[in-house]
């Protein structure tokens, strides 16, 4: 409930954005309490205040403050933090950082330092007292700043769309930290306030605030732009902050619809994944938009390097014209030590150092493993999802052999073999078979894998059933015609091999 006994807002009115932003942003979390990052500065000041007016929030709100021990005056402002979150009827905890310490042992600057710093420190708060959410004073011209820094380094559309007002705690935003997965949220109920409205607030309700003399040190990149470029653009446009606060809105609606879209196309290219490999349809990739080609190759990446940040456009336009024009077993490097593949039908996005086959749409079985099978019997392969079934089927009959277009079930000729045994094995060298439709031509297993493009990371793993050291079957592909069923068969084996 809104405490109603304080002075009239200002037309400004930040304490009904607070108010939609309580009631619309994950409205179930705050009654569990909120951690609220307060540096003492106008932003942070005000957010505190204005959440004072709900008497309901009293008891639920812990002041996080860090004191990063960076210039002579940092105690004396953690000082200050504690005993003005304390006059509001707040807990108030105070975090102490080398922060220079920190940014030297993680090859940081300064100011990342301190942010990932403060933001391990609330994530921590909020975790022991099981609270969701954290708020921060981000405002409009934050939001202005962010997008310029962005638009510096190149970034695409997510970039240009600036901070969310809520968004969950990753990797990314904190490096440091040895845990890797995080449920905690961060809130930004000032977002689309203006500094100007937030000072003005301040001077309202004669809030004192800390100025901090940093941030007019123009080392810094944000510096620059705050107080050296964006006057320029206010020269151009008075208005520019609220603008691009509306640009930012209608790039992330934007954003939604085109992640939407390339979620979809992934589903239709990526025949295969799992944490060491991609494997996406070749011919299906390179007839799409090079701006969805694009987007596949990064998502691609950030499955599997989920806490990468810095997927470069100039590597990723060169991984595109790789997959259309590499040969078959080329590789081209991704960032985060990763590696793409090109093999007859498909792209192969692995770690750089993976060997191992793990989950195919294919059959397979280690090097060098066999297998001997009596008939009938099920056999599951223990190095894949796929199981074996050998039987001798009483109903089936040769209009339904020849028929047949299921390229995992095979019907071999047994009639003149007593009690056949089924070997399984991988291939070995100068290993021959007569591929079924050449007329009894024999053909070495390694030539015929070439001329049919079976992948070539699958070659020696394809288990090839065997009878009497003779190859039967390469499933998936093709019987030998020395064991093709004809009009005097007698006794048919039926092989089928079914995925789990």
């Amino acid at each position: 409930m809104l405490v109603l006994t304080h002075a009239i807002i200002s037309p400004m009115n930040l304490l009904e954005k607070l108010d939609h932003f309580i009631k619309n942003k994950c409205p179930n979390l705050w009654n569990k309490g909120i951690v609220v990052g307060v540096s003492g500065g106008p932003d942070s000041i005000a957010l505190l205040h204005l959440l004072s007016r709900y008497d309901e929030l009293q008891s639920k709100i812990i002041v996080a403050h860090l004191d990063h021990h960076l210039r002579s005056s940092s105690t004396k402002d953690a000082q200050f933090v504690k005993n003005y979150g304390e006059s509001l009827g707040f807990q108030v905890q105070i975090h102490n950082e080398n922060i220079e310490k920190i940014a030297s042992k993680h090859t940081l600057s300064i100011e990342d330092a301190g942010r990932q710093t403060r933001y391990k420190f609330f994530n921590r708060l909020a975790v022991q007292n099981k609270i969701q959410i954290i708020l921060v004073a981000h405002t409009a011209n934050d939001q202005l700043e962010t997008i310029l820094m962005n638009l510096i380094r190149g970034a695409g559309i997510t970039g240009l769309s600036g901070m969310k007002s809520v968004t969950r705690i990753s990797n990314n935003m904190i490096k440091i930290s040895s845990l890797k997965h995080y449920n905690t949220l961060v809130g930004r109920p000032l977002l689309t306030s203006t500094r100007k409205e937030i000072i003005d607030y301040c001077n309202k309700y004669n809030l004192d605030t800390i100025k901090d003399p940093s941030n007019n040190d123009r080392s810094h990149t944000r510096n620059i732009i705050r107080h050296d470029v964006i006057p320029i653009l206010q020269k151009i446009n008075p208005e520019v902050v609220r603008t691009t606060t509306k640009m930012s809105q209608t790039l992330r609606y934007d954003n939604e619809i085109l992640i939407e879209a390339y979620n979809n196309v992934w589903n239709d290219l990526a025949i295969s994944t799992n944490k060491e490999s991609i494997f996406i349809d070749r011919s299906k990739f390179i007839k799409y938009a090079l701006g969805v080609q694009l987007a596949i190759l990064r998502l691609s990446i950030k499955h599997l390097k989920p806490h990468i940040t810095d997927i470069g456009f100039d590597t990723i336009i060169n991984a595109v014209n790789f997959s259309q024009n590499a040969d078959v077993r080329q590789e081209c490097s991704l960032p985060g030590n990763l590696v793409m593949h090109i093999d007859y039908k498909q792209i192969i996005i692995k770690n750089a150092n993976s060997k191992i086959i793990t989950k195919l749409p294919y059959p397979f079985i280690q090097i060098g493993r066999t297998k001997i099978m009596k008939v009938p019997s099920t056999t599951k392969l223990i190095d894949c999802d796929w199981n074996i079934l050998l039987d001798y089927p009483t109903t089936i009959d040769h209009v339904g052999v020849y028929t047949n277009d299921n390229r995992w079930t095979a019907y071999i000729d047994v009639s003149t073999i007593k009690r056949p045994e089924i070997q399984i094995r991988t291939r070995k060298k100068g290993d021959s078979f007569q591929p079924l439709g050449m007329n009894g031509k024999s053909q070495l297993i390694s030539d015929y894998m070439t001329n049919t493009k079976i992948p070539y990371e699958l070659r020696d793993h394809i288990p090839l059933f065997v009878i009497n050291n003779k190859i039967i079957w390469i499933p998936g592909w093709r019987t030998d015609h020395c064991y093709r069923i004809q009009a005097n068969t007698k006794t048919i084996l039926r092989i089928k091999m079914t995925q789990n």
